[in-house]
């Protein structure tokens, strides 16, 4: 996910905020969710966006500060 987050940024030519954790925290999720379901649509086993989400920032907080 490191490498990833970081070749995102590299290629839109922009810094990767100091905190990524803290950028994807202050998210307003709604918008998310509602793509969530139809994104996930054909997997029998997907995770909720609930679940999902907390997942993502959870690794995002592991590789904090390791750009």
């Amino acid at each position: 996910m490191k490498k990833a987050i970081k070749n995102c940024f590299e290629f839109r030519e922009t810094e990767v905020p100091e905190s990524f954790f803290d950028e994807v925290k202050k998210l307003n999720t709604s918008r998310l969710q509602k793509g969530w379901s139809s994104a996930v649509a054909s997997i029998s086993s997907a995770r909720s966006f609930e679940e999902a989400f907390t997942i993502l920032t959870k690794e995002l907080k592991e590789i904090e500060g390791r750009w």
